[in-house]
């Protein structure tokens, strides 16, 4: 078995807080485990952050539920998603904005653990 480690690719990087953002697609095929690391300043933002997948190239995006909402408030802070499995092509955040402004980051690690 070979493991294969993706270096981190920013899906946001420095993307403002001022409006409702979606991230760019990350493909995820053949890949097996991601995280992704969220960290944000600013004055006050409020929103709620969604990870969406989807199984093909131009198929439908579907929201992944984590049992609670991924929230961003107060002037700084951080979030780690960890995904053990990636069953589908594409992912991306999908940033829904409530109040505020400032700036996310958002990068994603992933790997495979076997061929």
């Amino acid at each position: 078995m070979s493991k294969r480690i993706v270096p981190g690719y920013k899906m946001w990087d420095s993307t403002s807080l001022g409006a409702t953002n979606t991230s760019n697609s990350t493909n995820v095929q053949n890949l097996d485990k991601a995280s992704i690391f969220v960290e944000w300043t600013g004055s006050s933002p409020s929103g709620t952050i969604t990870v969406e997948v989807r199984n093909s190239s131009s198929g439908t995006w579907y929201a992944l539920d984590f049992g609670s909402a991924i929230t961003v408030s107060g002037a700084s802070g951080t979030h780690s998603i960890i995904l053990n499995e990636l069953l589908f092509v594409d992912m991306r955040l999908v940033y829904t904005r409530t109040s505020g402004s400032g700036t996310i980051n958002a990068t994603i690690a992933s790997k495979t653990v076997g061929a």
